[in-house]
């Protein structure tokens, strides 16, 4: 077992976590919070997460942190963290309350209308027939967005890294 290792668990199981009770409360608190709050709360989760495990690191090195280290434990938290919240969404979507992809695009459809001033007629009429079309719950559809965010997710360990590497 490698040093980083326990870290890595330790951090993105409390990561996923967290991002599960996240989209849970947010659910449980209407369509309304569930689309405004919940990708800039478990944007700070996962910020919050991943320092709080390179800064672990770092610590029980006497100080010491490289670049590469540190983007490894950052990166493979964020796997972890992110896997745990996208079978949780799966699971919310498709076993928990199944109409919920629904309600979300209802809601996307109601606000759509509002973005006039900045699409054309055309564009918002291609918007409208994707949004009729996706199923934000589906398995293909969470797998996507598992991935984008794991690429985002790399960028962000590699600021971190940077930031809080030291020799």
């Amino acid at each position: 077992m490698g040093l980083f290792e326990r870290f890595d668990l330790k951090y993105g199981m409390m990561m996923g976590g967290l991002l599960a009770l996240n989209a849970l409360l947010t659910w449980i608190f209407g369509i309304l919070v569930f689309m405004s709050l919940k990708s800039f709360t478990g944007f700070i989760i996962y910020a919050v997460f991943t320092v709080l495990s390179l800064l672990s690191l770092r610590k029980s090195q006497d100080g010491a942190l490289s670049f590469s280290e540190g983007f490894k434990l950052g990166w493979v938290v964020g796997f972890i963290g992110l896997t745990i919240s996208m079978i949780f969404h799966f699971v919310l979507g498709n076993m928990i309350d199944p109409s919920l992809s629904e309600q979300i695009k209802s809601y996307q459809l109601e606000i759509l209308p509002t973005l006039s001033s900045v699409f054309t007629q055309d564009q918002l009429d291609l918007m409208v027939d994707r949004l009729e079309e996706t199923d934000v719950f589906s398995f293909s559809y969470l797998v996507n967005e598992w991935a984008s965010t794991l690429v985002m997710a790399a960028v962000f360990s590699v600021l971190m890294a940077l930031i809080l590497k030291r020799n």
